[in-house]
Formats: structure tokens, C-alpha cells, sequence
């Protein structure tokens, strides 16, 4: 009798514990994320490199391959439909493994998420990289810069790499 008392006993706690559980694991639709494998990609099935992926939908970018070490813009991306404090979510191919994307550090930038994720590929291809960098940010400004840069200007600060590539999202 006395095991009876401690199983009811216990019984509510499980109720609760079970509906916090599965309460806590609701997503919302509306901030659900864009799956990186499906990143447009190349007849090898690497990521194409004059793509990028923004809240979901496909934005031309310059070739990678055709970027050269200039000061001005390689490419300015229009986002009418997004305002400063809305979630973004930027997904930029990798194209070469010598080289990353990095953000622009400013304290109107908060962050929330970096992923760095290698699709799979049918063949493999030298100096090809089958790798695309998703990230997750708010802002409070109208513009965010992204510079590709060689792998060598990791420790640097964002002012002070190099960069290979100069992509710029404008928020109106």
C-alpha cells in the first residue's frame, strides 16, 4: 500500500514535468531558419559562389572568384522588406577553404548565432570549399558589412582585415 501512495504521489509531478517538456519544445514557424543544405550548388555539389541566402530568399552576389582587393564594394544587397530590430539571417558560401566571411563588429549588432556547416558533395574538387557560414543577427543600424578575408587575417579586428571580398546588406 505504502509503494501505491508514493506512485501517486509522484503522478502530478510527472504531469507537470511532462507538459513543461513538450510546451518548451513549441517552435515558432515564424522564426524558423532556412535549412543550409538546401544551398543552391555547382554541377560538383559544392555551394555556388555568386550566391547568398538572406531571411530565406536567393540574392546575386559578384563571383567570388572574380573579387580583387579594392577598397570599394564588391557587392550591395537591397533588403526593402526588413527593418532595423528584425531578425536576419545571412548565409554566405565559403568558396575557398583559405578564406572566411566575417561581420562587421559594432555594438548595434547582436549576434545570436554563428554556423559554419560542410554540405556534402558528389566530387571532390582541390581548392574548392564545400563549407557555407550561416549568420544570425539583429541591428539597429540600416547597413551591415561582411568582408571575406583571407584565413591569415583571423586575429584581426574587422577594420583591420584585408579583404578579398567586400559584400554590404542594406536595410530600408
Amino acid at each position: 500500500m505504502a509503494i501505491y501512495k508514493k506512485i501517486l504521489g509522484l503522478f502530478p509531478l510527472m504531469i507537470v514535468l511532462t507538459m513543461i517538456w513538450g510546451c518548451g519544445n513549441h517552435m515558432d514557424k515564424s522564426s524558423e531558419s532556412f535549412d543550409i543544405t538546401k544551398f543552391p550548388r555547382d554541377e560538383q555539389g559544392y555551394p555556388k559562389s555568386d550566391i547568398a541566402i538572406i531571411n530565406g530568399k536567393e540574392f546575386s552576389l559578384k563571383d567570388l572568384s572574380e573579387s580583387y582587393v579594392e577598397d570599394n564594394l564588391d557587392c550591395v544587397i537591397e533588403l526593402p522588406d526588413v527593418k532595423t530590430g528584425d531578425r536576419i539571417e545571412v548565409i554566405l558560401p565559403q568558396y575557398l577553404p583559405v578564406n572566411l566571411w566575417s561581420i562587421e563588429e559594432k555594438e548595434t549588432i547582436d549576434l545570436t548565432n554563428y554556423n559554419k556547416k560542410e554540405l556534402s558533395v558528389r566530387q571532390d574538387v582541390e581548392g574548392k570549399s564545400a563549407f557555407v557560414q550561416k549568420f544570425t543577427f539583429t541591428t539597429d543600424d540600416t547597413s551591415i558589412l561582411f568582408k571575406w578575408s583571407n584565413v591569415r587575417e583571423c586575429g584581426k579586428s574587422f577594420n583591420e582585415k584585408e579583404k578579398d571580398y567586400l559584400l554590404k546588406i542594406n536595410l530600408t
